[in-house]
């Protein structure tokens, strides 16, 4: 039994001896590590830098380029030789309408402390216009002095050219929003005016800054309170899609409007976030309506008191006559 165990214990001491020699072994290897990562570090850098999608550079104080990656040509048309022997090309390929902010943002850089961003176009070197999201910030040693403007410039092109034809799209909605004959509201899912143009502000006597974030059914007549309020419920709710009908609404000096509204819920992933709601003043329509019932009522009228008439003058005569068609002499 000693000697098992004494057995056993020479098999292992050979394995805690290979593990202190492999502790040594990895103690020596760690000892050449710091020399060995700053190779490796700069290798690695430069290929981060040079694999860069957006076009990165340094800059010494004096304009002169210490680094340019390769993206640069990609973006500009020009190589990053190109910019490391003619320090100057950069300003000369700024767009003639925006060369101003950037000589004021090149001065600036000389007392901001924080990263600065700027948006500008450049004209390729096949003369294309380049929108350019640039992004830059000093940098200092470890004795505080500063030693160059670290950047980066990206092709926005397609970013803006989304954000101009958005603002030309809005622009078109908003002048068929402002410049419709009938009045346009959206209502929020908080049953509150988010949205409304000039005109239905105008037909009901407010200005839209009053209107604006109020309750939908604030200016409803009181006789037409519940039935609105229940078909605005149904459509938040989504049970009413969409409706048209007729209510009265509230003038802001006291008189009643009567108007027509069709509304529409607004939903986005299968929930409703709001209303839509056009209004149209029918007051003239219904005083018109009205006109006609009271001419209808009169003609009506008329034409039965000559009814009437033609059968009082008619029957006497019809008396008087013999039954052989002539009147009676005696």
């Amino acid at each position: 039994m000693t000697a098992e165990r004494g057995s056993n214990e020479d098999k292992q001491r050979p394995r805690v001896k290979c593990k202190k020699d492999a502790v040594r072994k990895d103690t020596r290897s760690k000892a050449l590590l710091p020399e060995t990562d700053r190779v490796s570090d700069a290798v690695l850098y430069r290929a981060i830098l040079d694999g860069a999608y957006d076009w990165e550079f340094f800059v010494r104080p004096d304009g002169v380029y210490l680094y340019v990656s390769p993206s640069c040509e990609r973006i500009s048309g020009y190589t990053s030789e190109d910019f490391l022997s003619d320090p100057a090309l950069m300003d000369r390929i700024v767009h003639p309408d925006d060369r101003e902010r950037w000589v004021e943002h090149e001065e600036s850089l000389h007392t901001c402390e924080t990263p600065m961003e700027i948006d500008f176009r450049i004209l390729r070197r096949d003369g294309q216009v380049v929108w350019i999201g640039h992004v830059c910030h000093r940098v200092f040693d470890g004795t505080e002095v500063f030693i160059g403007r670290r950047g980066s410039n990206r092709d926005i092109t397609a970013h803006k050219r989304a954000e101009e034809a958005l603002r030309e799209s809005e622009e078109r909605y908003r002048l068929i929003f402002d410049g419709s004959k009938e009045g346009i509201i959206f209502i929020g899912a908080d049953n509150r005016r988010d949205i409304l143009n000039n005109r239905l502000a105008e037909m009901c006597g407010y200005t839209v800054e009053e209107l604006v974030g109020t309750s939908a059914l604030t200016m409803i007549h009181p006789d037409d309170f519940e039935r609105v309020r229940e078909n605005n419920r149904k459509r938040l709710a989504g049970e009413l899609p969409s409706s048209t009908y007729e209510f009265r609404v509230i003038h802001k000096d006291g008189h009643s409007i009567d108007v027509e509204g069709t509304f529409n819920s607004i939903n986005r992933d299968g929930k409703v976030i709001g209303v839509c709601g056009i209004l149209r003043d029918i007051g003239a329509r219904k005083r018109i309506e009205e006109s006609l019932r009271e001419r209808e009522e009169l003609y009506r009228q008329m034409f039965d008191s000559h009814a009437i008439l033609r059968t009082l003058t008619r029957f006497p005569q019809e008396k008087s006559r013999t039954p052989w068609g002539r009147r009676s002499t005696a």
